[in-house]
C-alpha cells in the first residue's frame, strides 16, 4: 500500500473505535445475576445481601407486616415492635395502667410492678408499709430499712447500748461488738487486756503484737539474742545470720 494512504487508514480506525464505545454505553449490561424481588415495605439490608423491613414492620416469613401498637405504647427504637409508655405495663398485646398504691411512686425498675415505696415505707404485699424505728435509730440512705445511732447495735427490732470496756472505744469495722481496743491492748474474755511485751521488743504496727528487734529472734514469749558463728552475719531479717562469702553454711557453722 502506498505510504499516502496511511492518514485514512487511521482516521477510519479511530471512527470504528468510536462506534463500538458508543454502541456499548447505549447497550445494557446484564447484570451477573438477578437479584431477588423485595417483599413491600422491605429495603435492601445495610449489611451483606438479603433485605429488611422498613421502620414500623416487621419480618414474617417472606414478607413484612405492618407493627400496630395498642393505646398507651409506641414503637420501640428499631420500630419492629412497641413499648409502653409510662405509667403502663404490657400485658399479652395490651399496655395496662400500673396502679400505684398509697405512699408510692412509678418506678420502670421494681422488679417488674413498675412502682416503688416512698422513703421509710417498705413493700408488703401490693402496698407500702408505714417502717416502725425503734429508739436510737435511723434510716439508711436507701430509706427501706434502718441503723442504730453511733453507740448502739442491732439486736432483732431494737437497738441495744454498746458497753466499751476499759482500754477500749467506739468502732463500726469491729463488727457486731461494737468497739474495739486501743494500741497495746487486745481483745480478751469481753475486755481489753494489756499486751505483755518482753525485753528487746515493740509493738506491731497494729498495736495487738510484738516484734523482736533487730538481732533477736521470738522463741516463746520470749526474745533471744541471734547467735551467729564465726565468718557469719545478721541477715537482713534481723532474727537470722547468713555465712560471709565465700564460706557456706554446714549446719550450724560457716566452712570455706
Amino acid at each position: 500500500m502506498h505510504r499516502g494512504f496511511s492518514p485514512l487508514k487511521r482516521t477510519l480506525r479511530s471512527l470504528a473505535a468510536l462506534l463500538t464505545i458508543a454502541l456499548a454505553v447505549a447497550l445494557p449490561i446484564a447484570p451477573a445475576r438477578a437479584q431477588a424481588a423485595l417483599p413491600d415495605n422491605a429495603h435492601a439490608s445495610s449489611y451483606g445481601t438479603g433485605w429488611e423491613c422498613d421502620y414500623g414492620f416487621r419480618r414474617r416469613l417472606a414478607q413484612c407486616e405492618a407493627v400496630i401498637a395498642p393505646a398507651n405504647a409506641r414503637l420501640n427504637g428499631r420500630g419492629d415492635d412497641w413499648d409502653c409508655v409510662r405509667g403502663f405495663q404490657r400485658s399479652l398485646a395490651e399496655c395496662r395502667a400500673v396502679r400505684v398504691p398509697a405512699n408510692g411512686y412509678l418506678a420502670e425498675f421494681s422488679g417488674g410492678r413498675g412502682w416503688a415505696c416512698n422513703r421509710g415505707f417498705v413493700i408488703e404485699d401490693d402496698a407500702c408499709r408505714a417502717m416502725t424505728l425503734p429508739e436510737n435509730a435511723y434510716l439508711t440512705e436507701r430509706g427501706d430499712d434502718w441503723e442504730c445511732d453511733r453507740g448502739f447495735r442491732r439486736e432483732r427490732l431494737a437497738c441495744l447500748a454498746i458497753e466499751v470496756p476499759a482500754n477500749g472505744f467506739l468502732s463500726r469495722s469491729a463488727g457486731p461488738r461494737g468497739w474495739d481496743c486501743e494500741r497495746g491492748y487486745v481483745a480478751s474474755h469481753g475486755g481489753c487486756a494489756a499486751v505483755p511485751v518482753p525485753a528487746n521488743a515493740f509493738l506491731n504496727y497494729r498495736g495487738d503484737d510484738w516484734t523482736c528487734e533487730h538481732g533477736f529472734r521470738r522463741i516463746g514469749a520470749s526474745c533471744v539474742a541471734v547467735a551467729a558463728p564465726a565468718n557469719a552475719h545478721l541477715d537482713n531479717s534481723g532474727a537470722g545470720w547468713e555465712c560471709n562469702a565465700p564460706y557456706r553454711r554446714r549446719a550450724e557453722e560457716c566452712h570455706p
